[in-house]
């Protein structure tokens, strides 16, 4: 959280803690970039864990919710 936080997120928050957790962050388009990079270089290569980061990163853009279209 601290690391998104510090790479120029509005917000962050740990959620879930089954199997370690799951940071989410609320980033605007102009950060989302240095707050990914900031969380793979300070949190996954400090730990040595750069493999196949795709599974761990991503992005995830607001949609439409749910709604009822009669035919």
């Amino acid at each position: 959280v601290g690391i998104a936080r510090d790479a120029g997120a509005a917000g962050a928050r740990l959620t879930g803690a089954g199997m370690g957790g799951c940071v989410v962050a609320l980033c605007t388009t102009e950060t989302v970039e240095g707050v990914l990079t900031a969380i793979q270089e300070r949190f996954y290569a400090a730990r040595n864990r750069v493999d196949d980061l795709d599974d761990h990163l991503f992005v995830a853009e607001p949609a439409a919710g749910a709604s009822v279209t009669k035919m």
